[in-house]
Parts: C-alpha cells; structure tokens; sequence
C-alpha cells in the first residue's frame, strides 16, 4: 500500500497529493484507493460495479479518466461502511422464562 510519505508514484516524477486524479494519469489499484480515501471492500465493490481494472503482470492499473468517470456517474456505488444495527434485547415470552 502506498504511504502518505512517499512523494513520487510508479516511478514518475508526479508529487504525491492525496485526493487528487488527473485524467490522463495511470494508477495502481492500491494508489487509487489511497487517493480515493477507499479500503479493500470500497475497491472490490466498485470492480463488481464495472470500475475498468487493467491488469499487468500481478499489478492491477486503473486510468484516472475511467475513475473520475466511474465516480461521477455512479455516485452511490461505493459506499462507507455501514454501521451495523444495535441489536435490540431479548424479552421473555411468557412460559419460558426461568425459575431459580
């Protein structure tokens, strides 16, 4: 994963700014979730929501433009994490409650 003390990307001599795409830039899955502010379940999720992903040996790429598009286009395809419900506690149904 891409450190936010790194200040070049890939090999190119481009600061690193976190939050910032360029269009006509070429990223690493990992850097541009870092730049997106994603985590793993935010990348996977916008993969299966049709985010183009080039894949060049073991290293996955993704163009700056088809990002940009992808999150103007589908605003809610990827989502923060869910906060989970507070469960509610059990009451006893009469006859079943316990008799110490």
């Amino acid at each position: 994963m891409l450190r936010r003390t790194d200040y070049t990307t890939s090999g190119i001599d481009r600061p690193y700014v976190p939050g910032a795409v360029v269009a006509d830039a070429l990223y690493r899955l990992d850097e541009a979730a870092v730049r997106m502010g994603w985590g793993e379940p935010e990348i996977r999720s916008a993969r299966r929501r049709g985010l183009p992903v080039h894949r060049s040996g073991r290293r996955n790429y993704v163009l700056g433009k088809d990002l940009l598009t992808f999150v103007t286009t589908n605003p809610k395809a990827v989502t923060t994490k869910r906060r989970r419900p507070t469960p509610q506690p059990q009451r006893n149904k009469p006859g079943n409650s316990r008799q110490r």
